[in-house]
């Protein structure tokens, strides 16, 4: 199933855990990549920490490596 088609039946937003659960990452990772400004774009509710699902999936997409572009 691909991340868009995810994005169709999930929560408007994700927790930390879910964020991880999906990119196959930990928890801690998430957190780092917030620290740094590099993850996905992200909401703070007081003190709770929410992703949207849909920027999720356009961080991803953004990521995305093309072995024909490298070749080329």
């Amino acid at each position: 199933m691909s991340i868009h088609a995810q994005v169709e039946r999930d929560p408007l937003f994700l927790t930390e855990q879910q964020v991880a659960d999906r990119l196959c990452v930990s928890v801690r990772t998430v957190q780092k990549w917030r620290a740094l400004g590099t993850g996905p774009d992200f909401h703070k509710f007081g003190q709770c920490v929410r992703y949207d699902a849909t920027d999720v999936a356009r961080w991803v997409t953004a990521r995305r490596v093309s072995l024909l572009k490298q070749a080329g």
